[in-house]
């Protein structure tokens, strides 16, 4: 593993293989997104090229690439991989100008209660629960079991440790109610 360092102080990982090929060209961290990424800019047409896709193509990868860490700047072989749009969306960290710090959860106001939200190929799901903390907790439990259908794109809030075994297992009898697995 190398790194290239980037502007902002910042540094992007590669392999090895890549590194020497990167590196015929200047590259720069661009916060045009959340997170930001490697990127560089082709003068005519103007255009911006990611590092990740520019290691995904000599991968042989093609279409939306995901980082399976979620960290943008780590562009290893192995942390990359080929996704749908959906897979992609799967594996994203919960939207912080949102109502609740949980993926997947947010707060119904015309029902005062908190709502949990997960769309898999086939079905959406949508569950509410009391408008309390431990509400809050729930649906994010909930959010956690349907995203499961995700598979290895499933990025989970972890809070099954808040509940009881018998409120989880409600909670999932609820989710493969709203969620057959077919």
């Amino acid at each position: 593993m190398k790194t290239i360092k980037l502007t902002q102080g910042r540094e992007a990982l590669v392999d090895d293989c890549d590194y020497a090929f990167l590196m015929q060209w200047k590259w720069y961290f661009s916060k045009r997104k959340r997170d930001g990424y490697a990127e560089r800019t082709v003068a005519k047409p103007k255009q911006h090229i990611y590092m990740h896709r520019a290691v995904a193509a000599r991968k042989g990868l093609e279409g939306k690439i995901d980082h399976k860490d979620r960290y943008r700047l780590n562009n290893q072989r192995p942390n990359l991989r080929q996704a749908t749009g959906r897979q992609n969306q799967g594996n994203r960290y919960a939207n912080s100008r949102k109502t609740s710090k949980f993926k997947g959860v947010c707060w119904n106001k015309q029902r005062d209660k908190w709502r949990t939200q997960c769309k898999t190929e086939l079905k959406r799901l949508l569950l509410d629960f009391p408008g309390t903390r431990r509400g809050e907790i729930e649906a994010a439990y909930a959010y956690d079991v349907a995203a499961l259908k995700f598979g290895e794109f499933a990025c989970i809030n972890r809070v099954g440790h808040l509940l009881d075994s018998r409120t989880k297992r409600r909670i999932r009898q609820d989710v493969i109610r709203q969620l057959p697995e077919n």
